[in-house]
């Protein structure tokens, strides 16, 4: 790929500086830091505006839906809810769902860090405090949680991946 590939940075908030059509765009919790759905929202297109036909957004974000469901796990065993940052405001999956943008499709979402936020959050987190610690992030149930595959869509880490069609 010598050659081939090219970056560009912008504000997503004024995309127009870009000028050129793109292949692939990723963004990794970039949206999150937005103030708002119609601020994310407008992103999102934006985004996608700039794919080449068949190209791809890939978008790895933090879900609020993700996260609320850690946070039922975690209350059902006694534990205190995981708060975001103050400056994030996470996805909201639904909002993301129904998003219609034309000649855009969502074509997949990948719930990738479920295993790992289920085991991370919840289970080290509940050793943890039976033994009087803090959880630790080298823990062996954390260790693990990285080796195993996801399953069911409790963590907060989504990656949507949209594509623009012809």
């Amino acid at each position: 790929m010598k050659g081939n590939v090219k970056f560009q940075v912008g504000d997503v908030a004024s995309l127009t500086t870009l000028n050129q059509k793109f292949d692939l765009i990723y963004t990794e919790r970039m949206l999150i830091n937005l103030p708002d759905w119609p601020a994310q929202k407008g992103a999102i297109i934006g985004l996608t505006k700039l794919l080449k036909p068949n190209g791809k957004y890939v978008m790895c974000e933090n879900s609020q839906d993700g996260l609320d469901a850690i946070n039922d796990m975690r209350v059902k065993a006694g534990l205190e809810k995981v708060i975001p940052p103050w400056h994030n405001r996470y996805i909201k999956d639904t909002e993301v769902n129904t998003l219609n943008i034309p000649g855009i499709k969502l074509e997949e979402i990948h719930h990738y860090s479920s295993t790992y936020y289920f085991l991370s959050r919840v289970v080290n987190a509940w050793l943890a405090r039976q033994e009087g610690k803090e959880p630790s992030y080298e823990a062996s149930v954390n260790q693990l949680a990285l080796l195993l595959p996801p399953f069911g869509e409790i963590g907060q880490g989504r990656i949507w991946i949209w594509q623009k069609f012809q």
